[in-house]
């Protein structure tokens, strides 16, 4: 159950890693976007700010609102990956101290085992003796 949990937590962390960076480049150029927009910029500068422009019209971000519900969801993203690797972190602690306490019990069963073992054939050993006699 763990390791499903487990496996779980990183498909989603992978999944939160790979928007927010598209989230962070849709934020790069939007900033470079507003920042540059009214200014007076080369023939290098007008082609970034062209294509800048291009991408956030494709994706449908026109006003400064649209780029802080994009940073919202970028830092919201940011916030849940970190829980999510704390919780994936605990698991992972979990499944650790799990395994020595099955290891340890396995330890003292198998102890018990050949304990249990040595003194019935001490027994055994003992009634033979007896018969012996």
């Amino acid at each position: 159950m763990i390791k499903i949990k487990l496996e779980n937590y990183k498909k989603e962390i992978s999944e939160l890693k790979k928007d927010n960076l598209e989230l962070k480049s849709i934020l790069g150029k939007a900033q470079f976007y507003f920042a540059n927009h009214d200014k007076t910029l080369d023939s290098m500068g007008q082609a970034k700010l062209s294509s800048a422009k291009q991408s956030l019209d494709n994706i449908g971000i026109n006003t400064v609102e649209d780029i802080k519900d994009i940073l919202y969801k970028f830092r919201k993203q940011t916030s849940k990956i970190s829980e999510i690797s704390k919780e994936n972190e605990r698991l992972i602690s979990l499944e650790s101290q799990y395994s020595r306490i099955l290891k340890t019990y396995g330890n003292i069963t198998e102890e018990k085992y050949f304990k249990n073992l040595l003194v019935n054939q001490n027994d055994n050993d003992k009634n033979i003796l007896i018969d012996k006699i």
